[in-house]
């Protein structure tokens, strides 16, 4: 067995040893969310009573009203509301408005998930989300207000978000999915839902006890432009009206609810912790509110709406809720049973509409309901016995107990104080929100062997990984700085706030790195210092395009300024910086056409080819600036003679699909004359590879932002003054593979925070996830949508193979094989120390505070990172052209 075969078998087993331990670990670490079984029953007193009998259902029906993403101060912010209508039946006291908690991630099927069981959500359910034919995530089997009321035998109705009915396949006589992730849409999405109002309120209104009515199109504007989005304010006016249409002509005995699933950053995305995410609006709406007093009103029924911003960053308006808290509250209501998994407290002001009687009836349900949870917990907490009230009275006398202990002996005093008892609101709430602050923050049931095993063979992938490398014929200092990189990025896992900023590692890394190589190879021949000044230049205006992590996100940059015209009072308005914005866009498309008529279609005629590569480059320009207006973006005056149509949706698809055509002829052109040209001639080979760069590289700029595009610009002068600075430098052609290697890893991950991404959920960007589609698919969306958030590093990889495949650099002697092979094995080094790190940190850190909201979602972008970048693109792209080609 030769030398080369050796390697290949090699590179495939550390490639199975490191996805098998990925694999495995991600089992251990996402385990299935284990529930009670079983229903919500109503409690019995001490005498065996079922106290609830003397309760009234306070309303007979329920209209709820999900607006995705509505966070708290688009629906009670003076300076960010439109919704006047809900502003004025808060002010008459026909409302309760609140700001409720979500919990993350802050994705929509977990939280819907909170909002019907009371439950906190399985983190794993943010993947399942973006599954619209996932059924693993039914609710059908699982307690919650939803199977109460149909249990009750009454009818429900649901018109909107299919999440719904995937949670609950059998639960609606009636209903009309909508699609949640076709975000290019926002307006018949919501008009699907609105068009079955009248009949519902009309004609039909005998036919439903529950009506869900779930929008989506707000969510969809916050994905596209953000929440500053100019559309946004017509899309509350009319999520305004509706929610009037609605309380206007419901009976007198219908509770209406509004409420967001989940907030939005100020990148217009979601998933993560921050407070614009997690912080929803909820208010509840009912013409029977007018009647209860409000004594911090001070002689007022109502609350001041809208409010003025608090402090900024901060969404509290008026109390803050947990979303959960919304399922004992309708138990309340509308007289059902808790559901059995709930954690949700009784919001204490819907207390009021009962006399003190009832609310220690309320308050006594909600209690018994925490305890049986508790006691599923931590087994025995429902039993008081001698021990327990002997350390309950000592703790009386100042003896600290455990957590767990205090809350037990909070329960001893309520069992043993009677009905009387639940009129002391502070007791019973302390213990309420105790239990709720336990069991939202209890251990996750990780599975501890697959989670050693999996971490084991991750270890052992870059012993070996590391191992190969050290065989490999290259300096034996740049082996050693490719390990210290690697090692200092594993070790920078195991910070919660070096996650969160990660960015600043490879900025850093990349400036430390250039310098390293300027001040080694400058000594040799020193006029090549303007090269790598260029190039440091050139990083520093990379890294300041997109301000990314968690500590500066939503700060001044390069992108922002560059997209101030498209936002607000600005939009439609010429000013400077959208005229810069362009130019540069126009700029890199010329420079794109450049590269495509002087490198590609070289068996042609010169203007044949000038057609071609003009075809390419204008059919996404031109997708670019449609895209661009009917997202209200700015666009200039001397480009909108382009335009298709300002709201037509379908000349936009095909406008990507003429586009995405272009692109793909060109390639297979390009791809015919790689397969034809003889394999041992370098020359033909690189000139195809370059060529084929160049083409992907429109595929890459139509699924980029309109802002990001310019860095492209950058991308390509950078790479181009790294080839005079150093490819083509007379150092040991030996390192010229490592070197090109580092390069590329570290460029990968700078390009990719620098097209602000982060290691949040949140700041997935969906907004070209849909290019040339026009309903959801989810392998195709799925492709696009790694496409538009992994652009970056999708450059590099093949300016990479470009520059190590380039016949100028490499020596003739030296094979296509031999060179991807050589990359590929310093690649998975790099990775399986990185792998090993990211395991290690969320093993090792498993109980903390953090570790959901921080290292769960680094865990998912570092599977994205090894089975997509490193697995599918870096390893099998590089085999194919290996092998292949």
């Amino acid at each position: 067995m030769n030398t080369s075969v050796r390697k290949w078998i090699l590179i495939g087993v550390i490639l199975c040893l490191q996805l098998g331990g990925f694999g495995l670990f991600a089992r251990g670490f996402f385990p299935k969310k284990l529930v009670l079984p079983g229903e919500g029953v109503f409690f019995s007193d001490e005498n065996g009573m079922l106290s609830v009998d003397e309760l009234e259902p306070r309303f007979d029906k329920l209209i709820l009203v999900v607006i995705d993403a509505l966070r708290s101060d688009f629906i009670f912010s003076s300076g960010r509301s439109a919704m006047s209508e809900v502003h004025r039946l808060i002010r008459d006291g026909a409302g309760f408005p609140f700001t409720a908690h979500s919990t993350p991630p802050t994705v929509t099927l977990p939280r819907i998930k909170g909002l019907t069981t009371g439950s906190t959500p399985n983190f794993l359910d943010a993947i399942l989300n973006i599954a619209e034919s996932d059924t693993s995530s039914t609710l059908a089997n699982q307690d919650s207000w939803v199977n109460q009321i149909q249990k009750q035998g009454k009818r429900l109705h649901m018109f909107g978000d299919d999440t719904w009915i995937k949670l609950f396949p059998r639960a609606f006589e009636k209903f009309d999915g909508t699609a949640s992730f076709f975000v290019s849409d926002y307006t018949e999405v919501d008009n699907n839902v609105t068009r079955h109002i009248d009949y519902e309120l009309g004609p039909g209104r005998e036919s439903w006890d529950t009506l869900i009515l779930h929008y989506l199109g707000l969510d969809h504007i916050g994905h596209k432009g953000g929440p500053d989005s100019v559309f946004m304010p017509e899309k509350q006016r009319e999520m305004d009206h509706i929610i009037h249409k609605l309380y206007e002509n419901m009976e007198e005995n219908t509770l209406l609810v509004v409420t967001g699933d989940h907030g939005m950053n100020e990148a217009g995305n979601h998933g993560g912790s921050s407070s614009g995410e997690t912080s929803a609006g909820m208010v509840f709406l009912s013409p029977k509110f007018v009647q209860i007093k409000n004594s911090s009103q001070e002689g007022n029924n109502g609350h001041k709406a809208p409010l003025d911003n608090p402090t900024e960053g901060e969404f509290t308006y008026y109390s803050r809720i947990q979303q959960t808290d919304l399922v004992p509250t309708l138990a309340s209501l509308l007289k059902f049973p808790i559901p059995r998994n709930s954690l949700g407290v009784v919001i204490p002001d819907i207390l009021e509409l009962w006399e003190n009687g009832e609310k220690a009836i309320i308050l006594e349900q909600n209690v018994k309901q925490f305890v049986h949870v508790m006691a599923s917990t931590y087994p025995g907490f429902d039993k008081i016995d001698v021990d327990i009230e002997m350390k309950c009275q000592a703790a009386q006398d100042s003896v600290e107990l455990g957590e767990v202990d205090e809350l037990r002996c909070l329960w001893w005093r309520l069992k043993s104080g009677g009905r009387e008892i639940y009129g002391d609101k502070d007791l019973v709430f302390e213990f309420l929100y105790g239990c709720q602050d336990l069991l939202s923050k209890a251990a996750s049931n990780y599975v501890e062997r697959d989670l050693q095993f999996g971490l084991g063979l991750v270890i052992l992938s870059a012993i070996v990984a590391i191992s190969a490398v050290f065989l490999l014929k290259f300096s034996a200092n740049l082996k050693i700085v490719l390990i210290i990189i690697a090692g200092v990025f594993s070790a920078s896992m195991f910070g919660s706030s070096l996650v969160e900023e990660e960015h600043h590692f490879w900025y850093w890394g990349a400036t430390g790195w250039l310098s390293w190589l300027y001040i080694t190879s400058s000594r040799r021949k020193f006029r090549d210092g303007g090269n790598w000044i260029a190039c440091l230049m050139l990083i520093r205006i990379i890294r300041g395009w997109n301000q990314t992590g968690q500590k500066y996100a939503g700060g001044p940059d390069t992108a922002k300024w560059l997209g101030q015209d498209s936002l607000g009072d600005n939009m439609g308005m010429e000013s400077g910086a959208g005229q810069v914005l362009w130019g540069l866009v126009l700029v890199q498309y010329a420079s794109l056409l450049g590269k495509l008529w002087l490198g590609g279609f070289s068996d042609v005629s010169s203007l044949a080819g000038f057609v071609f590569s003009f075809c390419i480059a204008m059919s996404s320009l031109v997708f670019k600036i449609n895209m661009a207006i009917q997202s209200g973006e700015f666009v200039p005056k001397y480009l909108q003679f382009i335009v298709v149509s300002a709201d037509d949706s379908e000349g936009l698809i095909n406008l990507a699909r003429l586009s995405f055509f272009t692109i793909g002829l060109a390639s297979l052109y390009e791809l015919s004359k790689l397969i034809l040209a003889p394999r041992d001639n370098r020359v033909a080979v690189s000139s195809s590879l370059t060529n084929l760069s160049y083409i992907f590289e429109a595929f890459l700029v139509t699924q980029t932002r309109t802002v990001n595009i310019p860095l492209f610009i950058f991308f390509h002068l950078l790479r181009t003054y790294l080839a005079r600075a150093y490819l083509i430098n007379h150092r040991s052609s030996r390192d010229i593979v490592i070197i090109i290697t580092i390069f590329t890893l570290i460029l990968q991950h700078v390009s990719f925070f620098a097209m602000g991404n982060s290691n949040s959920l949140a700041s997935i960007d969906l907004s070209n996830a849909y290019n040339g589609i026009s309903s959801y698919q989810i392998v195709l969306v799925g492709v696009l949508t790694f496409v538009n958030n992994w652009v970056g590093p999708l450059y590099w990889t093949v300016a990479g193979l470009t520059m190590l495949i380039d016949s100028g650099i490499i020596p003739q002697t030296t094979t296509k094989a031999q060179i991807i092979s050589n990359k590929i094995l310093i690649s998975q080094m790099f990775f399986s120390i990185a792998t090993a790190g990211i395991l290690g940190a969320c093993y090792v850190l498993k109980h903390h505070l953090f570790i959901w909201t921080v290292f769960s979602p680094k865990l998912l972008y570092s599977a994205a990172w090894l089975i997509l970048q490193h697995g599918l693109i870096d390893i099998m792209a590089s085999t194919a052209l290996a092998y292949l080609f």
